[in-house]
């Protein structure tokens, strides 16, 4: 199953979603932060399997590796 709006409301904290509007047009979001937020979402969900994860994501599993490879490295650099 894919991710809809209504998942984001409760993957989000109130601060980022608006105490409870479920906007989060009217507060800042990191797009990265956030992609990341959802990929862990997934992983959990998925229970780590990273072919289920890709897929409730909809995206192909070797694009969910490649954000991963580059999740990582961008935490070893800081």
């Amino acid at each position: 199953r894919k991710i809809s709006s209504g998942d984001l409301r409760s993957f989000f904290p109130a601060s980022v979603t608006g105490a409870g509007t479920g906007s989060i047009l009217e507060h800042s979001l990191n797009l990265k932060k956030g992609e990341q937020l959802m990929i862990g979402r997934a992983l959990r969900l998925c229970r780590g399997n990273r072919s289920k994860a890709a897929a409730l994501l909809g995206i192909d599993r070797t694009t969910l590796y490649h954000k991963l490879e580059r999740l990582s490295s961008a935490k070893t650099s800081h």
